[in-house]
């Protein structure tokens, strides 16, 4: 994630939804001096300070039920979290929302190589399945239904020799 200027009380970050309910958030707070999270109790800090112009990395990992993991990296600040319990119930996200107020003329906030990644290991058998990107399976994996959006294309690579 890439940001610029921001004004006081301003806030901007992305926020993860289940079912829409909401689950948790990264932001920042203009005025503020970090960087907070939100797993559906109080905020909390993670150390990780403002800095316009240079780039925060996240990796967000769901558990089991509503456990997740994060990592943050911005320059040389870091906050790593395992294992987590969500406050706001399970962490199955299905929607995310990215967000920005205040943050004045000529400023912005962005995103570039965002990616879901699912740990096929975890995935149940006989499940339905939309494709709606380009997707490769490299594991077993058993659909029952299998939709596959137009213009999108599913590779299935077999590992078994």
């Amino acid at each position: 994630m890439g940001y610029t200027g921001i004004e006081n009380g301003g806030e901007i970050g992305i926020s993860f939804f289940s079912q829409g309910s909401f689950r948790f958030v990264i932001k920042y707070v203009g005025g503020g001096t970090e960087w907070q999270l939100n797993d559906g109790g109080a905020d909390f800090g993670t150390s990780i300070p403002w800095a316009g112009n240079t780039p925060l990395s996240i990796a967000l990992t769901r558990g089991i039920d509503n456990k997740y993991s994060i990592q943050m990296n911005q320059g040389g600040d870091s906050y790593t979290g395992t294992d987590y319990e969500a406050n706001s119930g399970s962490f199955a996200i299905d929607r995310i929302e990215i967000f920005s107020s205040k943050q004045g003329a000529g400023q912005n906030v962005g995103f570039n190589n965002l990616t879901v990644v699912s740990d096929l290991d975890q995935i149940p058998v006989n499940i339905d399945a939309i494709a709606k990107g380009n997707l490769t399976f490299d594991a077993d994996l058993i659909l029952d239904n299998l939709t596959i959006e137009s213009g999108n294309r599913v590779a299935v690579a077999s590992l078994k020799t």
